[in-house]
């Protein structure tokens, strides 16, 4: 310690340079680069920012597969359907009854001692996810119900 504070200096020849590592100069460089310019503001929604949604996921759906769809006085669990039926700006299908942990079956209403599924015809823009299998015991599989709000 008392070296440092009696000014000890280096050992070397008067007026000898001392060369830096190439290190030294890359981050003395890099110090000096212009910084990049960081957002800073209020967030914005993905489609403010110029990213857009396509709803291309839907150009693929046929009769028979299982989607879930976003209803507006129903938010326990998903709303799980098998489509039925596809047309240009709507889609039939037909419900099914079950729970993240629980298997999935067809809800079946009883109308004059008789089961009948229960369907309804709902608007394409309400599908939220489509296209999923369950598993081998009539579950949601586990990437699909991380894609499900």
């Amino acid at each position: 310690m008392s070296i440092l504070k009696n000014g000890y200096k280096r050992p070397g020849k008067e007026g000898q340079s001392i060369e830096q590592p190439t290190v030294n100069l890359y981050f003395r460089e890099k110090e000096a680069a212009l910084l990049e310019e960081i957002y800073t503001g209020r967030y914005l929604p993905p489609a403010a920012r110029g990213v857009t949604q396509s709803d291309d996921y839907l150009r693929n759906l046929t009769p028979g597969a299982f989607v879930a769809v976003n209803t507006a006085n129903y938010k326990t669990f998903p709303v799980i359907g098998k489509v039925s039926e596809v047309r240009e700006d709507e889609t039939e299908l037909e419900y099914w009854q079950g729970s993240y942990t629980k298997s999935w079956q067809p809800h079946l209403l009883t109308r004059n001692k008789e089961k009948i599924p229960w369907s309804d015809t709902l608007p394409k823009r309400s599908i939220i996810v489509c296209n999923f299998f369950f598993d081998e015991s009539g579950k949601l599989q586990e990437n699909t119900r991380r894609s499900i709000p």
